[in-house]
This record gives C-alpha cells, structure tokens and sequence, in this order.
C-alpha cells in the first residue's frame, strides 16, 4: 500500500523497453518478479508502443556482427534465440533477421 503498484509498473515497463530494448515477453516477466498484479502487468503491457522495427534491425545487426563466419541456419537461430530472450517474439522477428542477414 506504500506504492503505487500501476505507477512503478508503467514507469519500470517504460524503462526497460526503452534503454534495455526489451521485448513485452520480457517485460511482463520481470513486472511478475517484482510480484505487480497480473492485471496491473497486463494493462501495462498492453499499453506499450509496439516494438520499432529499427530496434529490433539495430540489436539483430550487433549481434550478426559476432556471428559471422557461422553458416546461415545457425545464425538464424542464435539471433532469433537473442531476440527472444530480450522478449520479442513473433513473425516480425524472422523478417527483421531475415532482413538483416539476407535472403538466402
């Protein structure tokens, strides 16, 4: 009762999307940690700003940098593997590593 669970959950989900880059998954995760209401972390998430492409183009690029030199499949795999680890998952991720990786 000391905290306002909405406030701390809107400000944290802010924050995490926007300096850490990280994705809803990951976010309603690390709100359940911090024992916020599913309702208070629904709403929450919910009302984020969907995930930028350019985001997601800018962690796949950094990360393909480590990669290279693996063959493509398994490239594909570790970047989706990142990408969902920071909580972004859907078929935006494959066009994004796609993209960056080039069809092939």
């Amino acid at each position: 009762g000391l905290l306002d669970d909405s406030r701390l959950a809107h400000d944290l989900a802010s924050r995490l999307q926007e300096t850490k880059k990280m994705g809803p998954v990951a976010i309603r995760h690390t709100l359940g940690t911090r024992r916020i209401p599913r309702p208070i972390i629904d709403s929450v998430v919910d009302g984020l700003a969907a995930v930028d492409g350019e985001v997601l183009e800018q962690l796949v690029v950094r990360r393909a940098a480590q990669l290279r030199g693996l063959d493509r499949s398994t490239q594909v795999r570790r970047l989706v593997g990142y990408l969902a680890r920071r909580g972004h998952q859907g078929p935006d991720v494959y066009r994004v590593v796609d993209r960056v990786l080039g069809h092939g």
